[in-house]
């Protein structure tokens, strides 16, 4: 069974388009343009990290939207919350490194598994990797102390966790957005994720 995910991204790879029978992709892409009308900001999140790495690319054409709308909830937050940045700048930096590190923050040791493998073998143990405590993601704090000067790390740690966490919640919002508007197509039945 292929998941929403991949078949969203073969959606937007598909040749073939028409709308007959067992055809679907133009359902789904139809689907993801409704879920960006009424959230562009996540659909455009989602976009990121799921279509554009199959499209083999980065381009600052498809990442400027985004950096330029999350940067501006960064700088709403910093100021709501009285982080204290140095310069205007310092938001956008702090988004760029979010997103950054959100898009790519798979942790190197287990490959984002969460369990260390068994010494000598290419199995999974029952131990959570010792790298990323079983998160499956590059820490966060090692992220930020390797990224950021000593200064400024007290005043940028919480709005980069704030960044990563507003990102994980956009992402949730866009994939029930979507099945929201592919389930009317649909019947999605007991498990939404997979069809």
């Amino acid at each position: 069974m292929k998941s929403i995910i991949d078949m969203l991204v073969s959606a937007f790879h598909s040749s073939h388009l028409s709308d007959g029978e067992g055809e679907r992709d133009i359902t789904r892409i139809g689907a993801a343009g409704l879920a960006s009308r009424s959230q562009p900001l996540a659909m455009a999140i989602y976009e990121l990290k799921y279509r554009l790495p199959a499209d083999g690319l980065m381009s600052s054409s498809r990442m400027a939207p985004v950096l330029l709308r999350l940067g501006h909830e960064v700088r709403r937050e910093c100021k709501r919350q009285r982080w204290q940045m140095r310069r205007g700048r310092d938001c956008d930096d702090v988004a760029l490194f979010a997103l950054q590190w959100w898009l790519q923050s798979v942790c190197p040791a287990c490959d984002g598994l969460r369990y260390a493998l068994i010494d000598g073998t290419q199995r999974l143990s029952d131990r959570y990797c010792v790298k990323c405590n079983g998160e499956g993601r590059f820490p966060l704090p090692d992220a930020v102390r390797v990224s950021f000067p000593l200064p400024m790390r007290s005043s940028v740690f919480p709005a980069v966790r704030w960044t990563v966490d507003r990102l994980d919640s956009l992402e949730g919002i866009a994939g029930n957005e979507y099945l929201k508007r592919l389930g009317r197509q649909f019947d999605v039945g007991d498990n939404p994720w997979v069809l």
